[in-house]
């Protein structure tokens, strides 16, 4: 299921949002695939430490409630701000192991741009749905569902910034050894 959520923070904690993923230091080398032959085309990321996150509090700083409460019953894994050029090229790929929630982060963005998130079929042959790329955007999807980014165009802004967080069913068992 891909469940789409529109304007989830308020204007003053997206411009912070924006400021940290324009200010971040980036790694080069995140493979989405593991083809050989695609690891020349690494992908640009920061990854957030598990303090940075919670000094974020994002999961409370969301304005729908039914979204909120749906990442809140998880348990946080990590964290990456991507960012894609327009001549990037992004290689489809699954987050087996988590429930996934990706956010739009630049602040402007036109249609004309591209840059939308592709969803495909169990097998990765057809496309089964192409979110657009909207700015404040967020979209929770089951991590099993193969994906990728369609490229910006060459007009579009020069960096697409998105934000990734992997959460996984939280294990009550360990939450109250770790809380003790």
């Amino acid at each position: 299921m891909i469940q789409i959520y529109d304007d989830i923070f308020t204007e003053a904690f997206r411009s912070d949002l924006y400021f940290l993923a324009v200010s971040a230091k980036y790694t080069i080398g995140w493979d989405d695939t593991s083809v050989i032959e695609n690891r020349q085309y690494p992908c640009l990321h920061h990854t957030l430490s598990k303090d940075k996150w919670e000094q974020l509090d994002l999961i409370n700083r969301i304005g729908d409630h039914e979204l909120r409460n749906q990442l809140n019953e998880l348990s946080y894994a990590s964290a990456t701000i991507n960012l894609a050029v327009p001549s990037s090229i992004q290689f489809q790929h699954t987050h087996t192991e988590y429930k996934a929630f990706l956010y739009y982060i630049n602040l402007d963005w036109k249609n004309e741009y591209y840059g939308e998130t592709l969803f495909y079929d169990k097998l990765g042959k057809e496309i089964i749905k192409a979110n657009r790329f909207k700015p404040g955007r967020g979209i929770c999807f089951d991590g099993n569902i193969p994906h990728s980014i369609r490229p910006s165009a060459h007009s579009a802004p020069q960096y697409r910034f998105t934000l990734f967080a992997g959460f996984n069913k939280k294990n009550f068992i360990e939450e109250a050894k770790n809380s003790s």
